[in-house]
């Protein structure tokens, strides 16, 4: 996702301005234009939203890590010849 990030000077929150559209999916994650589960727009091109915000949107759209099941311990081979 492309943004471009701007600060105000006045102790205000960090804001950034977004270069493309972004989409809300009908669960609340966020996706790219063209996602085939964007249902809402979030955001257009220049559009400013906080820094914060999006973040966690961002973080909470991220799909959870798979966790790799152990490697099974497979049986000594026999051997043939024996």
């Amino acid at each position: 996702m492309a943004l471009k990030i701007q600060k105000f000077d006045k102790g205000g929150p960090s804001m950034i301005v977004l270069a493309e559209r972004h989409w809300l999916t009908r669960d609340g994650r966020l996706v790219e234009d063209g996602h085939p589960e964007a249902a809402r727009l979030y955001c257009a091109p220049g559009h400013s939203v906080q820094r914060a915000e999006y973040e966690a949107l961002v973080k909470a759209s991220k799909p959870a890590a798979k966790k790799e099941p152990e490697p099974k311990s497979k049986p000594a081979p026999k051997n043939k010849g024996a």
